[in-house]
């Protein structure tokens, strides 16, 4: 679902931040970012989530930083894809929720890495569209959470009246 997004704006990569869209894209819960290209999908978290992101992102590279994520995420492209082709990307951000403080941070680290070239393309509400639309797994993993909250609901129900028919008074 993400090429599509890649494609439609011409985008070298997208830059996942959101803990929604991070779930959504990679699987991860836990906090950091992602960053979603053509190639293997890139998971940058802290020591507290580096084993949990391994677990619950088999398909991606779990990188774990240690002071400034975003400076980590350009240093990690730049050593990978070198900094003439990092220059010239085109990255995707979710301008919704990414704050002002966060995109001047990331305009700054790209003046610093000669990286001014680099484009920052905002997504609007791109990726929420795409969760709108669910997978079939996610369909089944909603009929399997109703069926829980379903028992959930009649177990408590027959409590209550097991608790009244004993007289008892619930609060």
């Amino acid at each position: 679902r993400m090429e599509k997004i890649l494609l439609a704006k011409k985008l070298d990569g997208i830059l996942v931040s959101s803990p929604a869209n991070m779930r959504s894209s990679a699987g991860f819960r836990g906090e950091g970012i992602v960053f979603i290209s053509r190639h293997r999908p890139l998971v940058f978290t802290d020591s507290r989530y580096t084993i949990a992101a391994k677990e619950e992102c088999p398909e991606a590279e779990v990188i774990q930083y240690k002071k400034n994520i975003y400076e980590n995420w350009l240093t990690e492209l730049m050593e990978r894809l070198g900094r003439e082709a990092v220059a010239a990307m085109s990255i995707g951000y979710e301008d919704e929720t990414m704050t002002v403080q966060t995109y001047q941070m990331i305009l700054a680290l790209c003046k610093k890495h000669k990286l001014e070239h680099m484009t920052l393309v905002p997504l609007h509400k791109g990726l929420d569209q795409l969760r709108q639309v669910k997978t079939g797994q996610e369909i089944l993993n909603i009929e399997k959470a109703e069926k829980i909250g379903d028992r959930a609901f009649t177990r408590i129900v027959e409590k209550i009246r097991e608790c009244r028919s004993r007289g008892e008074n619930l609060t």
